[in-house]
């Protein structure tokens, strides 16, 4: 298969790889401390979800270098608007995207007016090396908030789980006994399937 990729990004989105892999590590921690506290139950999908999107948002709030969307904060949406250059990225799951591009196939005279936006969609999974992100342009009707991606993702690059925060070198934000050579074995898929809620 051939994969597009998106050098360009990937220096720029380091910082952004390694902090949703420090929030993934943190999620597998609350995973195991919930199942801890309710006899070996592990918290539901939705709040595994909440905890990685709230862990995310904060990483980024206290990060000088981005600013968080709060519009999105609402509809539990992740938004990262670096200072420096003003460009925006909403996060989006890829199972989120596969579906919404299944959903939304183009029917026979029915021509929406959608609006280019200025936001771009990162796209991420999570996978047992890490996460993957891939950038691609969005859009929305008239009057409403919710993004569509336009086209096919474009890969930028992994940020693995052992040691460091991307492709490059950035360090994870802080350091954890993940007590499994595998973290994604036991946390698994941590995905916002109905995510598309928004108006």
């Amino acid at each position: 298969m051939n994969v597009r990729r998106c050098n360009m990004y990937e220096s720029r989105l380091d910082p952004i790889g390694g902090l949703l892999v420090t929030s993934y590590l943190e999620t597998l921690a609350f995973s195991r401390q919930f199942a801890s506290d309710h006899d070996g139950r592990p918290p539901t999908l939705m709040a595994k979800v909440h905890h990685l999107r709230s862990v995310v948002g904060a990483q980024i709030h206290s990060d000088d270098r981005y600013e968080l969307g709060e519009e999105y904060v609402d509809y539990g949406r992740i938004a990262i608007t670096e200072v420096e250059t003003g460009d925006c990225y909403v996060l989006r799951s890829e199972a989120a995207t596969a579906i919404e591009k299944n959903r939304n196939q183009p029917r026979l005279f029915d021509v929406p007016n959608y609006i280019h936006t200025a936001e771009t969609l990162l796209v991420h999974q999570f996978h047992k090396k890490g996460v993957d992100l891939s950038i691609v342009g969005a859009r929305r009707l008239p009057g409403r908030s919710h993004l569509e991606a336009i086209g096919d993702p474009t890969f930028v690059g992994t940020w693995p789980f052992a040691g460091a925060g991307g492709p490059g070198s950035a360090p994870l934000g802080k350091s954890f006994d993940q007590g499994l050579a595998d973290p994604f074995t036991e946390l698994g898929i941590v995905d916002e399937l109905g995510e598309e809620s928004e108006s």
